[in-house]
């Protein structure tokens, strides 16, 4: 039914390219992100307290990876971070750390030792910090 109302709607296309047309509009709008580049969430604290819920992450990436693949996954895991719930005083979090550390380095030792970073402090962003 569909098929024929939409062959009557565009005369001058063949069944096939209306077709294929169709496939592609499906297929265009069911693509999916790239997954996150490879990482291990090493820490994850909550800190929730009446004035203020705060979520810290340190990560540890590959040495390998490229300054594209590392904003890609601080954005990725900062959009998860952010939508997290079941705080005891806030919806979702107030304050969100999160700290990429390359594969190797004693993160605990030197907790600035980070690739790269992003946070959001009382619900402000304040976007992707790479140091190198």
């Amino acid at each position: 039914m569909l098929i024929m109302l939409l062959k009557r709607s565009f005369k001058f296309v063949s069944m096939r390219k209306l077709l294929c047309i169709i496939t592609l509009g499906l297929f265009c709008s069911c693509a999916t992100e790239p997954p996150l580049p490879q990482h291990t969430i090493a820490y994850n604290n909550v800190y929730d307290v009446p004035v203020k819920t705060q979520l810290e992450q340190r990560v540890v990436v590959p040495a390998c990876i490229s300054n594209e693949d590392l904003t890609r996954l601080l954005n990725g895991l900062y959009e998860a971070a952010k939508k997290t719930d079941g705080y005891k005083y806030s919806t979702h979090p107030t304050h969100v750390y999160i700290y990429v550390h390359e594969a190797g380095v004693d993160w605990r030792a030197d907790g600035y030792d980070w690739l790269g970073m992003v946070s959001m402090i009382d619900n402000e962003e304040q976007g992707v910090q790479l140091k190198r």
